[in-house]
């Protein structure tokens, strides 16, 4: 998945990027005049675009634009991940493979719900391009004395970043619960505001095992690596040998080499571990919620132990409750025992197939 989502990333910010450039080479070329040498004028040496007011916006567009594009493809790659792992957990048990659940979920992505992934990621673009402008506020304020209008745009710009963060974690529990029950992206980021507030003691719990954990991973990885390439480059005479074409004359500096670009690919790894985490919680806390007892049909054995889960029993009272007699025109309309028509809201499918 990181390698698919480098790819889209790529090709996308490369095609955007060429048509930015045609945009850019849309102005006027002012050659300014260098020097004047008796009645002759030395000019193109130094070469500048002129652009009008309406070229300015275009281009001030288009690059908010290349914002949002990358900000959906970050939206795709988070909705994707969301959607192999709640498929996975509603197959019921012992469950397999999720066959082609990446690929579904590409499709669904672009299809049914690509105006929620564009909404969501239209939020971070905006954070984004308005922290870009304040940056450059910032650095015209410092250039012309003006304390005080940078220190101003500095805060502003650290709060932007802090809500920034707030909204990205909206985002990313709005695209699970998309993924669960097709909902819209403001009813999806509702939902999410009561499951962050409902349910804080598990996320805390799962936030900090998971951070430990993905420390721990990215460490040993890089570790590893940096431990073999260096144990390789000391031991093989293909490395050690002077006359060799390969001959390493540092190892340290080739296993620290070694060690810094493993730690990139162990974190992009580990940041799909973390979003399978956060997609198993919240999926286990809304099938919890709407129908607690088919949890241990769907729930991995190590999830319902590590949450302590036990299904709920009927009252006794209830249990002997004898059923209503409503006849044949009862079945026939609705009436009756829910549970003998299947009516149950604990036998209801959680997620349509």
């Amino acid at each position: 998945m990181p390698a698919v989502e480098m790819v889209i990333k790529v090709a996308v910010l490369a095609t955007l990027l060429v048509f930015l450039a045609y945009l850019i080479s849309s102005g006027e070329l002012d050659t300014k005049t260098y020097a004047k040498i008796g009645d002759q004028e030395v000019n193109g040496l130094r070469r500048h675009f002129k652009y009008k007011d309406e070229t300015k916006a275009y281009i001030a567009f288009y690059t908010f634009g290349i914002f949002w594009f990358l900000e959906l493809t970050n939206a795709m790659g988070a909705f994707v991940v969301s959607y192999a792992v709640v498929g996975w957990y509603y197959t019921p048990k012992p469950k397999n493979h999720n066959w082609c659940g990446l690929v579904w979920g590409y499709i669904y992505a672009c299809t049914f719900h690509l105006g929620t992934l564009a909404l969501g990621s239209f939020l971070i673009a905006l954070l984004r391009w308005v922290r870009l402008i304040l940056g450059a506020i910032e650095q015209s304020s410092k250039s012309q004395g003006n304390a005080v209008a940078a220190c101003i745009a500095k805060a502003l710009i650290c709060c932007i970043t802090c809500f920034k963060k707030f909204v990205e974690m909206i985002n990313k529990n709005a695209y699970i619960d998309v993924c669960i029950t097709s909902n819209n992206f403001c009813g999806a980021a509702t939902d999410v505001m009561g499951f962050l507030a409902g349910q804080a003691a598990e996320i805390t719990i799962l936030n900090g095992a998971c951070t430990i954990f993905s420390i721990a991973g990215c460490a040993l990885i890089s570790g590893s690596t940096g431990f073999v390439t260096y144990t390789l480059c000391t031991t093989q005479e293909r490395w050690t040998a002077e006359d060799s074409p390969h001959h390493v004359a540092s190892p340290r500096f080739v296993a620290c080499v070694a060690a810094f670009g493993a730690i990139f690919v162990a974190h992009s790894f580990m940041a799909i571990f973390d979003h399978t985490a956060d997609t198993l919680l919240y999926t286990y806390c809304w099938n919890r919620t709407k129908a607690h007892n088919t949890v241990q049909k769907y729930a991995p054995d190590a999830l319902a132990k590590l949450v302590n889960y036990a299904p709920l029993s009927k009252p006794a009272a209830q249990a002997e409750k004898p059923a209503a007699q409503g006849g044949w025109f009862s079945t026939v309309f609705g009436g009756g025992n829910g549970a003998e028509n299947g009516n149950s809201a604990e036998t209801k499918p959680l997620m349509s197939k």
